[in-house]
């Protein structure tokens, strides 16, 4: 009787069925095992469990949806000559899935590390953005190779074609490794005062892989004297008398008064 029911119901109908029950259910298994790792790792003096479990949650997630995608195809009357590109597809998204991970795992260990280590502090940015780019740059290398797509001659030409770039931007290539020499071997710290072979001199303010920034002080004399000001007003208040070099002259009252008359009297 089942097997009748079950031979009667519509595969356009029986597939949804079969891919919500399947994505639903692995998503909510992978909750409540995620919910009891996340226990066990906050007993752990390690951080790292806890940032892969970050990194893992959403690529997993595509999987599943990816899986059960693929069980759709199978259970669809789909014609064969779709077989081929649906496995595609499926190898494309985990490889996808993986960029994902590698990104959000990155991203997570340099934001952990980042208090701890300047020079991440002062170059997460940068450093993110170049490991996201050399794992982009490798996910779309498999993809292409595997839809079938010759990569040799695509990394020959990379080749000439940065060689090319590099030569065109040879003076901020070069600002650009400096600044990034500036933030590893740190010659200057924050709060320091330079003054610069070309004349500028300031305090360090921010210190970039491309560029660091001094405040000059263009108003040194007006900021001088406004502090000399207040600090006679304040001296006055508290009544502080300033050691200046001081004579004493005492005279007596006629000679005060014989002044006072003047050399006419």
């Amino acid at each position: 009787m089942w097997g009748l029911l079950l031979g009667a119901i519509s595969p356009w109908f029986e597939g949804p069925i079969v891919f919500a029950v399947w994505s639903v259910g692995l998503i909510a298994v992978m909750r409540i095992a995620y919910s009891r790792l996340r226990r066990l790792s906050r007993r752990t003096k390690t951080h790292l469990d806890d940032i892969i479990l970050h990194a893992l949650s959403l690529p997993l997630v595509i999987i599943i949806l990816v899986s059960g995608g693929f069980i759709l195809s199978r259970i669809l009357p789909l014609p064969p000559q779709w077989d081929k590109g649906l496995v595609l597809a499926v190898k494309v998204v985990v490889i996808i899935a993986g960029v994902v991970f590698s990104d959000r795992l990155a991203e997570a260990l340099i934001r952990h590390y980042s208090d701890r280590v300047d020079y991440l502090r002062d170059s997460s940015g940068i450093i993110h953005f170049a490991v996201r780019a050399v794992v982009i740059l490798l996910a779309l290398l498999v993809i292409l190779e595997t839809v079938g797509v010759a990569i040799t001659p695509l990394i020959a030409s990379l080749g000439v074609g940065s060689l090319a770039i590099a030569l065109a931007l040879q003076s901020p290539l070069v600002n650009f490794f400096a600044g990034l020499q500036i933030v590893a071997d740190k010659p200057i710290q924050l709060g320091q005062y330079i003054k610069l072979s070309t004349g500028e001199e300031g305090t360090v303010t921010r210190i970039g892989w491309r560029s660091t920034s001094i405040a000059a002080f263009s108003n040194t004399f007006m900021l001088k004297h406004e502090f000399i000001k207040r600090l006679h007003r304040r001296y006055k208040d508290e009544g502080i008398v300033i050691p200046f070099p001081i004579r004493s002259l005492h005279m007596k009252r006629e000679d005060l008064m014989l002044l006072k008359r003047g050399p006419s009297s």
